[in-house]
């Protein structure tokens, strides 16, 4: 399991790269705009983003399971 924060200074937005290398693949959870930093994050570990996420939907899932 491969967690990595990366963090844009200029708009205070933290992104997060979350990793199996069993399976090679990995999941960005609030992309950056600028996808550069996050494909070299990519590339150093070996890993093949398999998809991405925004807490905005994440949040509006639980909120639609609530009972």
């Amino acid at each position: 399991m491969l967690l990595e924060r990366i963090y844009d200074e200029d708009l205070a937005q933290a992104s997060y790269f979350i990793g199996s290398q069993a399976k090679g693949e990995a999941i960005v959870v609030d992309p950056r705009r600028d996808p550069s930093l996050t494909i070299t994050t990519s590339l150093s570990t070996w890993l093949t983003i398999a998809c991405t996420a925004s807490m905005k939907s994440w949040r509006r899932i639980a909120s639609s399971t609530r009972a």
